[in-house]
């Protein structure tokens, strides 16, 4: 694991020996689609339009879910909702989808996180800040980190705002996660980073899941990296710390059942057992898409030890032949997950058969867990 030495985190290598916690198992209950848009929506140039499902938060009674990609069209938009209810009537779900908050959620490229705080005051969302252009604002949109109070979902604000030529952003906060993310290949900082996971957690903290760093994106390995930033609410909005830290490294290849590299694609916090939930994926052009979970208690993620890897109830590790990039919980046992599959017309192992997705939807599954 030595790229995973890293400033400020290098210590905590010989803590790897000292054993995961408890075992976790979970089962999945249902697989299935929902439509994101209407079928056959096209581009301006008549190419499909895909359905690229990046993020999910349960918001109330309906699941707010986000496209990592524009979509066109009269009433669409990149963050919808659909109700919880329609997760009963697999027949029907997104029938009932409707767009959440104003414009301001088509602005931001490629959403990538949404995450609720544990007592569900606020709702905080990041772009996948994977992308930026010295001489041009076109690639601005993709460095966002912006939140919205439960009470106005149709006000949201931009954190680290910075307006360049009109065009607003947080591309300010990229110098940061440059800084911090240090490796003895990287001494100055990475040229390049994505951001895929953010969990809002009970200590008035974000931390971010970073699935990918290196030299520039055609050479960037797959990571299992967690970044801590601090914030305080106030009478005039939220404010997050500028100075973020590198808290957590780990490398899934440290278990004989993963020789694969896997990156971070979702975090999500069960508070009932102070647990974090991790999806971490495999993608390798012309390979099959898989997922696999962890968790991570508060007390392992502090004293920097090595996460749970979840299994079904056979003891394998639990496994999704799907791109799992959203989770949220629904209860204390059960989480919802959104998968994006690019454009791959995977099949899907329904309850009633294997279906073929198809461009306007996003696949989805639905787990139980043992805690």
């Amino acid at each position: 694991m030595g790229w995973l030495l890293l400033g400020g985190l290098a210590a905590c290598a010989a803590a790897r020996g000292a054993g995961a916690g408890a075992p976790v198992r979970a089962e999945v209950i249902s697989l299935g689609t929902l439509d994101c848009f209407e079928a056959g929506l096209t581009d301006t140039d008549g190419k499909p339009v895909f359905c690229e499902g990046s993020a999910v938060v349960l918001v109330d009674d309906r699941l707010v879910i986000a496209n990592d990609k524009y979509i066109p069209g009269e009433g669409n938009s990149n963050v919808f909702s659909v109700p919880l209810s329609e997760i009963r009537n697999p027949e029907s779900l997104g029938a009932g989808r409707l767009p959440y908050g104003g414009n301001f959620f088509n602005q931001p490229s490629k959403i990538e996180s949404l995450t609720a705080t544990p007592g569900g005051e606020l709702y905080f969302g990041a772009t996948a800040f994977d992308r930026i252009q010295s001489d041009s604002k076109a690639w601005d949109s993709y460095n966002m980190l912006f939140y919205w109070e439960k009470d106005t979902p149709d006000r949201p604000r931009l954190l680290f705002q910075t307006e360049d030529e009109g065009i607003v952003s947080s591309k300010s906060l990229r110098s940061a996660f440059e800084k911090v993310l240090r490796t003895r290949n990287y001494p100055n900082g990475v040229g390049y980073f994505k951001i895929e996971g953010l969990v809002a957690l009970p200590d008035n903290s974000l931390l971010f899941g970073i699935r990918e760093i290196g030299s520039d994106y055609t050479r960037a390995e797959q990571t299992f990296l967690l970044v801590r930033a601090n914030y305080l609410k106030s009478s005039a909005g939220v404010i997050v710390d500028p100075v973020l830290e590198l808290v957590y490294a780990y490398d899934p290849r440290e278990l004989s059942e993963i020789n694969k590299p896997l990156g971070v694609a979702a975090l999500e916090y069960h508070a009932p057992s102070e647990q974090i939930l991790i999806s971490t994926t495999y993608e390798q052009e012309g390979q099959p898409f898989e997922s696999y979970f962890w968790s991570l208690s508060l007390e392992q993620l502090r004293k920097r030890l090595p996460p749970v890897l979840i299994r079904d109830k056979q003891g394998n590790p639990l496994t999704l032949p799907h791109k799992a990039e959203g989770l949220t919980f629904l209860n204390k046992k059960t989480a919802f997950v959104i998968c994006d599959e690019d454009k791959n017309l995977s099949p899907v192992a329904t309850g009633k058969g294997q279906q073929i997705r198809q461009p306007h939807q996003a696949v989805y599954a639905v787990l139980r867990f043992d805690w």
